[in-house]
């Protein structure tokens, strides 16, 4: 069985370091499982061994476009499973990999949001979306049903993939390991799970960003130091 974790990147990431803080944090534990990764960045990108230049915009705003291009180069490459995250998302591979993630088509912390979805009080999980900053698993099924979707729906990419799984019958999970967590720092006093992964909890991934509307006021410093949390729970 193939997997690929695919991080939607871009150029900047890689210039600021913020693809560099991973790898020298969880991603090397990835490949002790047995998983593949790849950085996606858009057209005008550098490749790198493990930096992947699609045919795609590399703006925040052409995300959509990013991740249908990735699922597509996914499918193309036969991989069997593809857990799409993004440059601020920190993971513990030891678990992600060790989940039922084979019995489903697309895995992650559901949500509904109101610039996704009519009816937004609607609790049915076939209208809401998996959150796309700590990430979401996708079967090769649901990777070939996002490389033909329509793109211009809107330019968040997590409600994009929702929006155009909610059109196929796949079955869909919810799991509350993934953590939707903007704001860590504010709230890693908080012992909610929002200190992220600790070996004293079952927190699969989380994510950094702390919000505000502008991923470039995501600190990669952050990735360092909830990796030192785990290392020393």
């Amino acid at each position: 069985m193939k997997i690929l974790l695919a991080i939607i990147s871009c150029e900047r990431d890689e210039l600021n370091g913020n693809n560099q803080s991973q790898r020298e944090t969880w991603l090397p534990d990835a490949a002790i499982f047995g998983a593949d990764y790849k950085f996606f960045v858009g057209k005008n990108g550098t490749q790198r061994e493990d930096v992947e230049v699609l045919e795609c915009d590399d703006g925040y705003f052409g995300m959509p476009d990013k991740v249908q291009a990735a699922a597509k180069w996914g499918h193309e490459h036969e991989y069997d499973f593809v857990f799409k995250i993004h440059t601020d998302t920190y993971v513990r591979p030891e678990r992600l990999l060790r989940m039922p993630f084979q019995e489903y088509d697309y895995i992650g912390a559901f949500y509904i949001s109101p610039h996704c979805w009519e009816g937004a009080d609607n609790p049915d999980l076939t209208r809401t979306q998996a959150f796309g900053g700590s990430g979401y698993w996708l079967s090769r099924k649901a990777c070939g049903y996002l490389a033909d979707g329509k793109l211009g729906e809107t330019a968040a990419e997590d409600c994009w993939t929702g929006l155009v799984l909610s059109e196929h019958p796949d079955i869909q999970r919810f799991d509350e390991r993934y953590l939707v967590n903007d704001g860590w720092r504010e709230k890693s006093n908080q012992t909610d799970g929002y200190p992220g992964p600790l070996k004293s909890n079952l927190v699969i991934s989380t994510h950094l960003y702390a919000g505000g509307g502008n991923a470039s006021t995501y600190d990669n410093r952050a990735m360092y130091e909830i990796h030192e949390r785990w290392l020393t729970s």
